[in-house]
Formats: C-alpha cells, structure tokens, sequence
C-alpha cells in the first residue's frame, strides 16, 4: 500500500470531481472548496532512530539472509503503524513516536521458530505482520519491557499447499493476500468467499488473528467457521491443530487462536473450508422508508431461514450521504433518468429524507439463486420495500473496496472521518444503535466539532446483527487525535453500557483494550493463556489484554 494513506499508490478517490460530494459537505458541514493534495515525501516522515544493535540484526540476518532483514527508512515507517485514523493522522503530521526497529522477512515456519527463539534469548518484542491494514492500533509499535521490537512481515509465506476436492478444504501459507488466495483458488474452481472490506491489502492470517468477517458472511460464514485447523508457532513451540470437521475433546484451540492478534504466537498456515465458485450472482437494491421498517423485514427474512450471501441496511444518514458523496455529474438522458426514479419514488410516497437502503447479494446455482431472488423479493415488498433493481447492486460490486481511498481525500481536506461497530441482540439493537449516536454526537458537540453520524447492519445472524458507524465532521486543528479519542471513548462507553460486543470484526488491539468488558476471571484466564505461550512478553506486548 502507499505509505500515506489506502491501498494502491496510482489510485485516488476523485473527491474534487464529484459536484455532489461538495454541495453535501457544504450543505451540512459548511466546507466551501475541497482541493487536491499532493502527499509528502516518505523521507520527511521522522522516528525514532532505531534500537535494533548491530549484533541483532547480524544473527536476524543469518537466520534469513541479509536482504530479508531490513532497517531502511522506508520499511521501518511502512511497519510501524496500521491504516486506523489515528495511523494516518500521525503519518500526515509527519511524526511516528514509535516506531518498528527492524523488518524481518522469513521465508518458511522453521524460521519464523527461529526467529522467536531469537528474539526470545535477545529480549526482542516481535509484532506479526500481515498485510497492514489494521485500524485499532494493534501494530502500533510497543516494546513492553523489551530492548528493541521487529516486524515479522509474512508476506513470503504465501503459497496454496494443497486443495482436498473431496472434503472441500484448502491449506494455505498464512501470508496469502486476499487476491493471491482467490486466484489460486480459483484456478481450480474453488473460492473461499471471504471478503472484508480491506480484502486487497489484508492475509489470511491477519483475518485470523484479528477474527474477521467478510462482507458476504451470512452466506458464507465469518473467518472463525471457515477455518478447520490452524499451525501457529509460539515462543514455546508449534500448534498443529487436527483438520477435522468437528472434535469434542476438550476446549478449541483454533478458537483460542482465533482473534489472538499476534499476542501468543504466529499463524504461520490454515486449513479453510471452501466452496466451488458460484455459477450465477445476482446483487439488487429495495429502498424502505424507515430504518425500522427495513430492520424488521430483514430480521424476519434471517430468523425464517433465508441466507442470501450479503444483506446490508443503510440508515437514513448514510443512504443520503451515499446517494449525495457518490453522485457523479450528469446530463442528457442520464439526467432525464435519475429524474424519473426521483419522481417514481416520490410518487410511492419514498421522500428523502426518509429513505434508507437493502443491499442484497445472491451468489450459488442459477436455478436456486432464481428461486432465492422470488422468495426475498417478495417477502421485501410485502414488508413496504420497493425494488430499485439490480444496477445499484451491481455499481456497490465493483466499487465495494473504493471507500477507504476516499477516507484519504476526506482527511487531507481536514475532516475527521472514522468508524467503528459492535454487535448486539435484536432485542437491545435499537436502544445500543440509539445510544452509541447519542454519545458520539455529545462528545463531537461538547468540543465544538459536530459530526454527521452513519450507520448500516452488515451481518446478521438468527438472535441480531452488527452496527457499523461511520463518522465525519471537521478536525480539531489543535489536537485532532485528542479529539478522536474523546468520540471514542464515548462511544465506547455508551456500546459496553448496553452490553453489546466492543468489536464485531476490527478486533480489540490498543484501541479497544480498556473497554473489552471481560470478567475478573475471563481477564485472568486469558492473561494465564498468554504467560503459558509466551511467558516473557515478545508477542506484540501491549495489545489485546
């Protein structure tokens, strides 16, 4: 990724192209003009000079060889922070307080075994790496009570191993990119439907350790019931758990390794259920008049069995700003067009600003997705839904991992823009989904900054559902990671007072640690965990406990 910012070095979001994205932000939160950036040389980031003795990275060296252990510049300030909004205001300020000593490159899990011992002899903190694009301080660099603190990047332990057609499991190396996995899978007819958000720049892994959950996960299941098995090796030995469809011995270590976050060990390889690549997908969009009406359609869609592969609710603060941000300039008949729905939907009685959005994604056989696109569309509008067709579907597919490069333009235009969720019952949704805008907005006002707060529901299961917020407003010139801590832990605060989860998928790292909401006992057992695997504290000291 670039250093500065999202994803692929040549790509911007055309923010300053967009009409529509301006007269919003003008309209609600008085911007006037958004310029162009040009960002800053990586050279004029400023660190701490590294701590790693030249004798370290003499033995680092001859366990990988020398050009697979780095101290440069460049690779030190791509290591040491993740891709949150915290992340990238210190990399605009130019100034990184912490930073990674060293960037090690190994090349198979007998190094990495290597590399632990290592580390553990020399008092080295090791922070597993895998494709960077953590946003809760979980690569921030702390060194705990360690001399120096590496980067162990994976990015070489990247091959499919085998495929198992018969049981519909594959083995991969841990560091397989999103791309590199599907590709390979792929080749032999297979996917594993395992798609975040930061699919392009995030490892299988780094989906494991941070628990993740890909966008199609009601069809297809999170990362924690598509792995089978896992090897990980810790600073006291390896874990080889069996591949086996279900055990009953005991407690399951692939769940405790599951979201671990590099604090017991590395995932160095996986075993992954699969499933062969779907024949025939179908994404379409139903608008409803109230974010209730739509909830409710949708919670009694999932409680009666139906499991299309994505379902996504926009309440109505994010459909208006979708609709607006997203809106390009038109002319002629695609003018006359858009006027046309306006008016059908007005017609219907859908007016903004009472309107918000069903996304819904349908992946399988042609005959069964054919019967699925019936059943959901009627149970859709009978609920007082209406069809806007498949077209906004299929623009949400092909630009689905467009939003983090436009996070970049937002805030290099000075905007503070974040996000975070949870995960709750369907009994506590609304009062947590009420109560976490409430406490954002207060703390947002209270320091004189106003927000614009979105939210959608991206993954439902038969007792709830997440929430997933989006936040935008104008940056504290003065201190504007103070002022982002502050909405944090109000919001925070408001999401473990209604005893909903801190993190349904980004994890817990630095961010979330105080705010777990973990028993006396829970907080003991795992912190017993961690001194069994890692009695002197290499793994990624600091996060996760």
């Amino acid at each position: 990724m670039k250093w500065w910012g999202w994803g692929a070095p040549e790509h911007r979001y055309p923010l300053t192209h967009m009409p529509g994205a301006l007269e919003y932000l003008r309209r609600r939160l008085g911007i006037e003009a958004l310029r162009e950036f040009e960002p800053p040389a990586i050279e004029a980031a400023q660190m701490p000079a590294s701590q790693a003795s030249p004798d370290l990275i003499r033995k680092l060296s001859a366990l990988v060889g020398a050009e697979h252990c780095r101290t440069g510049h460049r690779e030190r300030v791509l290591h040491s922070v993740g891709k949150g909004y915290k992340d990238l205001i210190r990399l605009r300020s130019l100034r990184l307080p912490l930073a990674t000593d060293a960037v090690v490159y190994p090349q198979t899990a007998e190094q990495v075994a290597d590399i632990l011992a290592l580390c553990r002899a020399e008092r080295v903190a090791v922070i597993p790496f895998g494709g960077g694009s953590c946003v809760v301080s979980g690569l921030d660099a702390e060194r705990g009570n360690q001399h120096a603190v590496i980067s162990l990047d994976l990015a070489f332990l990247n091959r499919l191993l085998t495929i198992d057609e018969s049981s519909l499991t594959a083995t991969l190396e841990a560091g397989c990119f999103g791309p590199e996995l599907e590709a390979a899978l792929r080749e032999r007819g297979f996917t594993l439907g395992h798609f975040p958000q930061s699919f392009e720049y995030s490892t299988l892994g780094g989906w494991i350790a941070m628990r993740s959950s890909g966008q199609n996960s009601l069809g297809y299941g999170g990362i924690d019931r598509l792995v089978e098995s896992i090897v990980a090796v810790t600073p006291i030995g390896e874990i080889r758990t069996l591949s086996v469809p279900r055990r009953a011995d005991g407690p399951d270590v692939n769940q405790v390794l599951l979201g671990s976050e590099g604090t017991l060990g590395v995932i160095t390889a996986a075993t992954v259920k699969i499933r062969r690549l779907p024949k025939a997908r179908d994404y379409f969009m139903f608008v409803f008049k109230s974010f209730t009406s739509a909830i409710d359609a949708c919670r009694e869609l999932v409680q009666a069995g139906g499991r299309p592969a994505l379902l996504r609710i926009s309440d109505e603060e994010e459909t208006q700003g979708t609709l607006a941000m997203g809106q390009t300039a038109a002319s002629g008949m695609k003018q006359v067009k858009r006027r046309a729905a306006q008016w059908l939907l007005e017609q219907r009685g859908f007016r903004p600003p009472a309107l918000c959005t069903v996304l819904v994604g349908l992946e399988g056989e042609t005959d069964a997705i054919a019967i699925e696109r019936r059943q959901i569309r009627r149970h859709l509008q009978q609920r007082g839904g209406f069809y806007l067709g498949k077209s906004p579907g299929e623009r949400w597919l092909a630009s689905r991992f467009e939003l983090p490069y436009l996070r970049d333009e937002l805030i290099y235009n000075d905007l503070l823009i974040d996000t975070l969720e949870t995960a709750t019952t369907w009994s506590q949704l609304h009062l947590v989904y009420d109560a976490v805008r409430k406490a954002i907005s207060e703390a947002a006002m209270a320091q004189g900054h106003p927000l614009m707060v979105y939210c959608h529901v991206s993954h439902f299961y038969p007792d709830g559902a997440s929430l997933y917020f989006t936040l935008l407003g104008r940056q504290d010139s003065a201190d504007p990671i103070a002022q982002w801590l502050r909405i944090k832990t109000a919001a925070n605060e408001a999401i473990r007072r209604h005893g909903a989860a801190i993190s349904h998928h980004h994890g817990v790292g630095l961010d979330h640690r105080e705010h777990t909401g973990r028993g006396e006992v829970e907080q003991a057992m795992l912190a017993q965990l961690k001194r069994t695997l890692d009695p002197d504290d290499i793994m990624n000291p600091g996060k996760l406990l």
